[in-house]
This record gives structure tokens, sequence and C-alpha cells, in this order.
């Protein structure tokens, strides 16, 4: 828990400019992952006091910090992101240059599959 209050101050944005602390601005992503992290232990070390006060483990709890726990990974990665590579840590220009060709297979795959008629090669129309 300590650890997670320790992570969250070292991340905290500078006070100069507002963008930087919102939870959808890149700039405060590390300190959004940060503060999800600290919620995640605060579930986690809420569940063991439990425990050791023996009135038995709490599943939500657990299965809270958990998820809190993911969001914050997801904030970790997006803040580690650059112009070159993107969240899923394949360059950006290769991700869009798969994705054009992708696209355009489809467009293509779809107009070869439709006749000028507007009916699928090969099914006749009836009317």
């Amino acid at each position: 828990l300590a650890g997670s209050g320790f992570l969250l101050s070292a991340t905290a944005p500078a006070p100069i400019g507002v963008g930087k602390w919102s939870p959808v601005d890149i700039g405060g992503s590390l300190f959004w992952g940060s503060f999800a992290f600290l919620l995640g232990s605060v579930a986690f070390t809420a569940d063991s006091t439990r425990v050791l006060a023996g009135e038995g483990s709490t599943p939500w709890l657990g299965q809270a910090g958990n998820a809190i726990f993911t969001v914050g990974r997801i904030y970790f990665i997006w803040g580690s992101s650059t112009g070159e590579v993107g969240i899923i840590f394949v360059p950006k220009h290769v991700f869009w240059s798969k994705y054009q060709e992708i696209n355009e297979f489809r467009r293509r795959s779809t107009l070869a599959l439709f006749s000028t008629k507007g009916s699928p090669r090969g099914v006749q129309m009836s009317a």
C-alpha cells in the first residue's frame, strides 16, 4: 500500500497545464495508472485486514482489486507508447499500413462478390 502511494506521488504531473491531470490525456496516464494501483492496493489491504481479523475473505474485494489493477496496467501501457510505437507495441506506420491493406482487401472482396446488378455472383434473382 505504501509503495503504491510513493508511486502515485512520483508520477504526479507538474502543476502546469490542466490537461495533464485528465484521465483521457496521455500526459496523465502514468499518474492515473498509479492511482488505479493505489485503489487496487486498498482493496487488497481491506480484504487482508478482514482475514486477519478472523472475518474471512471477501471475494469481491479481491476481484475489484484485480479489475482496478488491470485498468492501471492499461494506463501504464498507454503511457509507455510513443510517437513511433503505439499501445500494442507495433510501430505505428506498420500498424496503419496493415490496417489499410486489410480494409482494401475487404473492399475489393465485397466488390468482387457482388455483380453490377447487386446480386451475388452465381445467384440468380427471380422476379
